[in-house]
């Protein structure tokens, strides 16, 4: 092959493999285990070698968490961080930090298209891991922000729904209908639990779970500025993490945030946004207020 056919050639190879971007293969997802013993460090773990997850403190008769993060985030992000360090600082718990960096870095629309790819191959880990080292799916949560709380949804449909909860922390609404195919949705696990904070900017006010919740209507968040959707966005992060401490979010069954506001909902059932164990008696939809800032729960738990 001569000099000009070498480099017209590897300008193909190169436009090729930048419109499809990162391949999702067995090496897109990578997991960090923390526990009690290595809160800070995490310990990068083949979930489907049971001699791999033996070198771990992983416990079958301890919950496990997954977490996953969304668009544009890391691993190392607060986002995922902010969770791990919550739920290990009042629980002795597994958690996973699932790394898909790579692929997350692409063009939104682009990982969109690769979600269900994505949410299958965390199933078949999830699977393999449930053969090999017997964790158990009942008590297994995962929990994904954004994009990652489809990730999560797929990842459950390929367990055939199995799992014990999935949290959804404001799921993408971009790119998402009621016909879309691949995203978080009731069937997903036994208990699908979903925080809308931003529903008409990043996210979706369309109902997703078993029950959803609607801090402060599910749009605008206090303290953000109107076109500020990541600000918004992350509320519900900051809302779950909270909830995992002292934060007690109680919501009132109602539907509509109107309805709400006009006090129709007073005397409905309540429920608990977040927190370590889901409200599982939930069914429907929920609205609550916040504090402007932290603590943003309108009350605490005692000690």
């Amino acid at each position: 092959m001569n000099l000009p056919s070498v480099i017209f050639t590897t300008f193909i190879i190169s436009l090729y493999s930048e419109i499809l971007g990162v391949e999702v293969d067995e090496y897109a997802l990578k997991f960090f285990f923390y526990g009690r013993k290595n809160q800070t460090r995490g310990i990068p773990s083949n979930i489907s070698n049971r001699s791999n997850i033996s070198k771990t403190s992983f416990s079958t008769r301890k919950d496990t968490f997954f977490i996953i993060h969304g668009w544009q985030d890391s691993v190392n992000s607060t986002s995922s961080v902010s969770i791990k360090e919550a739920i290990l600082r009042n629980h002795k718990a597994n958690v996973f930090l699932v790394y898909w960096d790579e692929v997350a870095k692409e063009s939104y629309l682009k990982v969109v298209s690769k979600i269900e790819k994505l949410g299958t191959l965390l199933g078949t880990s999830i699977n393999k891991f449930v053969n090999t080292s017997k964790l158990k799916l009942d008590t297994t949560t995962l929990v994904g922000h954004s994009l990652g709380a489809h990730i999560a949804g797929t990842a459950g449909a390929a367990l055939n729904g199995k799992v014990g909860v999935i949290v959804g922390l404001d799921p993408a609404g971009v790119g998402y209908s009621s016909s879309t195919k691949s995203k978080l949705n009731a069937s997903n696990a036994k208990f699908v639990h979903v925080i809308h904070t931003c529903g008409k900017g990043f996210g979706t006010m369309m109902p997703m779970g078993h029950a959803d919740y609607y801090p402060n209507g599910g749009g605008l968040q206090p303290m953000c500025r109107l076109l500020n959707f990541n600000c918004s966005h992350n509320k519900a992060l900051k809302y779950y993490v909270e909830s995992l401490g002292r934060g007690v979010f109680r919501a009132r069954k109602c539907d509509s945030y109107d309805d709400f506001n006009k006090g129709k909902c007073d005397n409905s059932t309540s429920s608990l946004m977040g927190n370590y164990k889901i409200d599982k008696k939930a069914n429907g939809t929920y609205y609550l207020k916040t504090n402007l800032k932290p603590p943003y729960a309108l009350n605490v738990k005692a000690h």
